[in-house]
Order: C-alpha cells, then sequence, then structure tokens
C-alpha cells in the first residue's frame, strides 16, 4: 500500500511539479496557497501587453517550466515520466524521475492489518553521495495518509545534487485502494543538474478520477534560477489524463508571471498531446492574454516545431506569425 501510494504521489505531484514560469507578487497576492517563504517574486506585477517582441518570450514562460529568461525546461512535458532520464534534461521530467527511482529504492513495509496508525521510516543512500529520507504514516481504518521526503545533497547517476523537502498528505479509498486526494508542499527544494541550479517551492492540490486514468491538479508555485531571477505561476488549475500511447494536458485557467513583462492569463483551448517517448506536444494550442485585450497563440505543429500567432492591438485578427522549435522556445 505505502509503496503504492508514494510511487503515485511522486509521478503525480513531481511530474507536474512546476508547470510555467512566472513570479506573482513576491508580496503581491492573497490568491491560493502560497509557497514556502524563502523564494519571493519581486518582478513585474502588472499585466503584461503582449506583442511581437515578447510574445515567444511569454508564452515560453507560460508553457515552460522555470525559465524566465529562456532555456530548455519542458514543464507540459515532465507528465510523460516514462521518458528515459538519460534523455532528460527538463526541470520536472529529472524531478519526477528522481522521485520516481528514490520510491523505489525505499523499503516501506507494510502497514498493520488492524485499524492503525502506522509510520514507517527509511533512509537510503545515493549512488554518488547524499541520502534521502522517507517518512510516511498510514491509517488502514480511515485511508488516510501523510508523509516526506528529505534530500541531503543526494546525488545519483542522473542528477548532480538535490536538497531540501517535500510533505504530503492526503486520502485513499480503503475499500478499492484508488487514492482520492493529494497535497503536497516543497520547501526549497534545491536541484543541480548538469549545470542549471534552481530551487523550488510549491503548494499542490491535486484529486483524482474514479478510473484513475485523470486528475486535476490546482497548483501555486515560485522557481529561483541560479542568477537569482525569480518567476511565479498562480492558481494553476490543469486536467491531465493518461491514454496510453499519450499524455493529455489541458490548464483550465492560470496565471503565469514573468520577471520583466508582467502577467498574463493562460487558457489551452485544445488540449496538448504529448507521445508517450517523446519531451514535446505534437499537437493542442495555448493562448496568452494581456492587457487590453492583447494575446498570442502557441500552437503545437509536431512534436518539433511550433507556431506563435500574435495580436498585439487585441482588436481581433493576427497581426504576426512566428515559428521555431520546441527545444528552442
Amino acid at each position: 500500500m505505502q509503496n503504492d501510494l508514494l510511487r503515485r504521489f511522486s509521478i503525480s505531484v513531481l511530474m507536474l511539479g512546476l508547470i510555467g514560469c512566472g513570479g506573482g507578487g513576491g508580496g503581491g497576492s492573497d490568491d491560493g496557497d502560497a509557497p514556502a517563504s524563502g523564494v519571493e517574486y519581486s518582478g513585474a506585477t502588472t499585466q503584461a501587453s503582449v506583442s511581437s517582441s515578447n510574445a515567444r518570450a511569454l508564452s515560453g514562460s507560460a508553457y515552460h517550466s522555470g525559465s524566465a529568461v529562456g532555456g530548455g525546461t519542458n514543464g507540459l512535458a515532465s507528465v510523460t515520466a516514462s521518458v528515459a532520464p538519460t534523455t532528460i534534461k527538463q526541470r520536472s521530467l529529472i524531478l519526477a524521475n528522481l522521485l520516481e527511482r528514490t520510491i523505489d529504492k525505499i523499503d516501506v513495509k507494510s502497514v498493520p492489518s488492524q485499524a492503525t496508525a502506522a509510520v514507517q521510516q527509511d533512509e537510503i543512500a545515493g549512488s554518488c553521495g547524499g541520502t534521502v529520507r522517507s517518512s510516511v504514516n498510514y491509517n488502514d481504518s480511515t485511508g488516510n495518509f501523510s508523509g516526506s521526503l528529505t534530500f541531503t545533497n543526494y546525488c545519483d547517476e542522473f542528477v548532480q545534487s538535490v536538497s531540501g523537502a517535500i510533505s504530503f498528505s492526503g486520502r485513499f479509498n480503503v475499500a478499492t485502494d484508488d487514492m482520492i486526494s493529494l497535497s503536497a508542499s516543497m520547501t526549497s527544494l534545491s536541484v543541480t543538474d548538469d549545470g542549471d541550479s534552481y530551487v523550488i517551492q510549491a503548494s499542490t492540490q491535486i484529486s483524482f478520477s474514479d478510473t484513475g486514468a485523470a486528475i486535476a491538479v490546482t497548483q501555486t508555485f515560485n522557481i529561483r534560477d541560479a542568477s537569482g531571477v525569480v518567476c511565479r505561476g498562480e492558481n494553476v488549475v490543469l486536467t491531465v489524463g493518461d491514454f496510453g500511447s499519450y499524455t493529455e494536458v489541458r490548464i483550465d485557467s492560470g496565471r503565469f508571471y514573468h520577471p520583466s513583462s508582467g502577467y498574463v492569463d493562460v487558457q489551452t483551448p485544445m488540449a496538448f498531446h504529448v507521445n508517450t517517448g517523446q519531451n514535446y506536444p505534437s499537437s493542442g494550442s495555448l493562448i496568452i492574454t494581456g492587457a487590453n485585450g492583447s494575446n498570442a497563440r502557441l500552437i503545437a505543429n509536431s512534436d518539433g516545431t511550433y507556431q506563435l500567432q500574435v495580436d498585439a492591438d487585441g482588436i481581433g485578427g493576427y497581426e504576426t506569425t512566428l515559428t521555431g522549435n520546441w527545444v528552442d522556445l
């Protein structure tokens, strides 16, 4: 039971880890559950005016995970946690696979069959240094659970260093053994990999469908890169579905803050489809909306290229069309 709990936690929370990049009012917003203190956003808090000169950066911020000033950090593709870790350079994908690998190594014993709460603690060593400690409390009468994973300079063959804690709680349906709900928070989770260093703080709430094929996620997060730039996503509401050969990701609503331009509101009128084994979507679209109705539409042409249409004056019709490769966005 607990191995399944932790495995599903790692896949569900960290694969979504932190979709988008932006920052919302390092002191500015009272909406939603704020990330733990320590990574504060101090960038622009006004609504951005979308133009042909900034549409690529703003769209990339809304789509990518934690790169306010560029770089290949693919948040939406992070749902495809089956991608081989050796091919992964996206931040959320690295975290997802890290947690899944960690859970595989943890010897979490079965909880007692009586209606009592049981706590299991384990510690494992990284293959190239550091440790990760797990603590899980599960009540087989109520289905309630809580726990934590604490990384200390943890290193393995796929990531150079991880330090920080992830805490979580939720509930199982004791009759069906299915997870009903899950909340998690990451407090100053520091990651270094292949020269890329960043710190993540986030608050996440997840609910699961009866079939287990889809999850609904609400998330607020801050990300700080090695240069000190902080970005933020606020009240991001998504639905993620597993369809075997592909994963479908839909952003129902959300606000993403870019530190130099300000915030845009985001929706996906057509859900992104990410084929299993691929890093980028082969279809789907995302619309960012800024001040005075200015907007841009990001369209997946294939899992290699995208098209970006820009309506800078907000009166309808796209004045500019840009194209590019996903890896460069």
